[in-house]
């Protein structure tokens, strides 16, 4: 059984919260990563970017946060645009 403190979490949150922005855009210099998948099997569950960030959360007191969950969490903030060839959506994301 896995055990997470949503409190600490919550917490951690609200004193990042006047940098959050600009710390996780940071690891991707304020832009998002457009990538070019030809199919949803092609995308990945998470990136050397998404490892990295994940660490960097872990190291500031987080938990529950590994690369597999930031990197679905990167892709729901628009850090990373993984559409893929031909989606319809994919074009209105990268404006």
């Amino acid at each position: 059984m896995v055990r997470v403190n949503i409190d600490d979490n919550q917490q951690i949150a609200q004193q990042m919260r006047v940098q959050s922005v600009p710390t996780v855009y940071g690891f991707v210099d304020g832009q998002p990563v457009i990538n070019r998948f030809a199919s949803t099997s092609d995308v990945p569950a998470s990136t050397p970017l998404s490892d990295q960030l994940s660490k960097d959360m872990k190291r500031r007191g987080f938990s529950f946060v590994g690369s597999t969950i930031i990197y679905a969490f990167m892709q729901g903030i628009g850090m990373v645009n993984d559409h893929v060839d031909g989606c319809w959506r994919r074009s209105d994301m990268a404006r």
